[in-house]
């Protein structure tokens, strides 16, 4: 096997949210992935998710909606002319029930709301090159102290045992340190080369999964209005293990973290139905207070330090929230939808929607993340055809900014801001039973993370990723 520095200590493996945030999704239904402007949408497959104000214009029965999407990709890292990079597979699956009648709607959906799936770095990270720059010297340079102290100490001693002062001994311990020179600087290059991973092991995801209730009305004949209650659990969850050799002795490490936390918030929501044909869709999504506990066991690497208690380097000493009994608040931020649907012919609508994230008012492990995340943003456009009675084509692009600055930039989390182009078909098999099968693909803006040379002084490291989803789902209405 290949080997790897020291450096995979600091290997972590986490999920990767995809889309406009920085841990937030908004592919909640298949659909979105075809046209992602739903914000503005009345649909009575995916409006509980993005516009619930609009379940008020959907026809009369009881909504049952399954899906499930598939997201596949690469995530790649490069430093110091090496490329490092990881798989991605995650599958989110989505339901909601939707009971709408001529006075009120009520509503109820459960799936993913952030995160992402499980990454794996076959050949490790960019930050093992980077702390492997750095630690195997620092080994060197400790073992060649020792080294030094030794031969001083015994010439020191050496002199007392003949009846020499104190300044005469110290003179013949520095001798014995400048005799003894070639020999302090081969303990030290080879302690630096016997610094060493042969093997090691690391996984992680992020999961965030919701589940919310509400309920919708008419102010008036054109306005109505939607307020929900919004459950959340997440886990983010941390296994590795190395094997190696440090400065020739046996080197372990290894963790299994998971952080989980509770979360509560509301969804509200104004739907205008301007004219037959234009449609204008708002919804707010309050901040989920996310609470994180680690419950970890963890084994460290203890390094030597002549005069000290020795240092102890883990998984944990860089990632700091994966250590047992931390809290650390992660905060889903508040979310500003807004979208309009225009019905062009009877067979064509457009959409146009955005979304904007109060990252700024979130905490989000503030103590242990390098640099500022600002408010995100994301603007979508959509296209629903009606090729016959049967089946429509879908279209649908996204850009969006997520707001992270590029000190925030890890091996664990890189937030770039993207570009996506979605496609789809929709299929009504009968008054009561539509399909949609849609597929979408992201590119992401690659950028250089700061952190490297401002924390370290190093080069910097380069991020960039690619992610294609694809979903299918089915809505099925009872009258």
């Amino acid at each position: 096997m290949k080997k790897i520095s020291l450096g995979a200590l600091m290997l972590v493996l986490g999920g990767a949210a995809y889309g406009a945030s920085i841990d937030h999704i908004q592919n909640y239904t298949p659909e979105y992935n075809a046209n992602p402007a739903q914000q503005g949408a009345i649909n009575a497959g995916t409006s509980a998710y993005y516009n619930p104000a609009g379940l008020m214009h959907i026809e009369n029965g009881t909504y049952f909606q399954v899906g499930a999407q598939a997201a596949m990709g690469k995530e790649e890292m490069k430093y110091d002319g090496e490329t490092y990079d990881s798989d991605l597979m995650d599958v989110i699956p989505n339901i909601s029930v939707v009971h709408k009648n001529d006075n009120r709607a009520w509503y109820w959906t459960f799936g993913g709301l952030a995160g992402g799936g499980e990454l794996e770095y076959k050949d490790g990270v960019a930050g093992v090159a980077l702390i492997e720059d750095q630690l195997k010297p620092g080994v060197g340079a400790a073992a060649s102290a020792a080294a030094t102290a030794k031969f001083y100490q015994g010439g020191f001693n050496a002199a007392k045992d003949q009846g020499a002062t104190d300044a005469q001994a110290n003179l013949a311990g520095l001798k014995a340190v400048s005799d003894n020179k070639a020999t302090i600087d081969a303990i030290g290059k080879n302690a630096s080369d016997n610094t060493n991973v042969t093997d090691q092991y690391a996984e992680g995801s992020n999961k965030y999964i919701q589940s919310t209730l509400g309920r919708a009305w008419f102010l008036t004949e054109k306005l109505s209005m939607s307020a929900a209650g919004r459950v959340v659990y997440g886990s983010r969850e941390l296994k590795g293990d190395i094997k190696g050799e440090l400065a020739g002795s046996p080197l372990e490490a290894n963790i299994d973290s998971e952080r989980t936390a509770w979360g509560y918030g509301g969804v509200f929501g104004l739907n205008y139905r301007a004219t037959e044909r234009l449609n204008l869709g708002m919804r707010y999504d309050t901040k989920i207070n996310m609470n994180f506990e680690a419950d970890a066991s963890e084994k460290q690497v203890e390094i030597p330090v002549p005069g000290q208690d020795p240092m102890k380097i883990g998984f944990s000493s860089i990632y700091g929230q994966y250590a047992d009994g931390v809290k650390s608040r992660r905060d889903l931020p508040a979310i500003l939808a807004l979208g309009a649907s225009y019905k062009v012919t009877d067979r064509w609508t457009t959409f146009a929607g955005g979304n904007y994230y109060f990252n700024k008012d979130a905490k989000m492990d503030d103590d242990y993340t390098h640099g500022e995340y600002d408010n995100g943003w994301e603007v979508s456009l959509g296209s629903e055809y009606w090729v016959s009675s049967k089946i429509a084509w879908m279209l649908g692009a996204n850009y969006a900014v997520t707001g992270a600055d590029e000190e925030t930039y890890s091996d664990i989390e890189y937030a770039l801001d993207s570009f996506m182009l979605g496609t789809g078909i929709k299929y009504r098999q009968d008054e009561n039973t539509e399909w949609v099968v849609a597929v979408s693909h992201y590119w992401y803006d690659s950028a250089d993370g700061t952190h490297y040379s401002k924390e370290y002084g190093m080069d910097n490291a380069r991020y960039d990723k690619q992610i294609t989803a694809v979903g299918v789902s089915l809505t099925k209405r009872f009258n």
